[in-house]
């Protein structure tokens, strides 16, 4: 994993909360196969729930912008970023997380039991939250 988003390692410290991982597949539109690796982050159970976080758009707010779209004859793009949460940084954050070892997974070394989060991953319940702030 060269995403800057987690390094191996054989300890862990007692503040961090330890959490599964696991391997979720994709066949691509190429017929080629696609293998994310995403905590599951239920597993983070200090976690308050007021702290899960999931950003949202008011309707009337897209029905402007459709509205000031049309009445400027402007064009109207988005897109769909499947990295986004991998570029969040967990750095400064109150929670510090590792990630057991999925099955499958090659170690540099015969001694990881872990892997370090330093950046933001699918599945882990602050990555939205994370995702939004990077972006403001």
């Amino acid at each position: 994993f060269d995403f800057g988003v987690m390094i191996e390692t054989d300890f862990r410290d007692d503040d961090e909360i330890v959490l599964n991982s696991v391997w979720a597949f994709k066949v691509k539109s190429n017929g080629t196969f696609r293998a994310r690796l995403a905590a599951c982050g239920y597993g983070a159970g200090k976690m308050p729930v007021a702290d899960v976080f999931t950003p949202t758009v008011h309707n009337n707010t897209l029905m402007l912008l459709f509205a000031l779209t049309s009445i400027h004859k402007a064009e109207l793009r988005s897109f769909d970023v499947e990295s986004a949460f991998m570029h969040g940084k967990l750095a400064g954050r109150r929670n510090k997380y590792v990630m057991r070892i999925p099955a499958g997974y090659e170690r540099l070394s015969s001694t990881t039991r872990y892997l370090r989060l330093i950046g933001s991953i699918n599945g882990l319940k602050e990555a939205s939250q994370i995702w939004e702030e990077l972006l403001r």
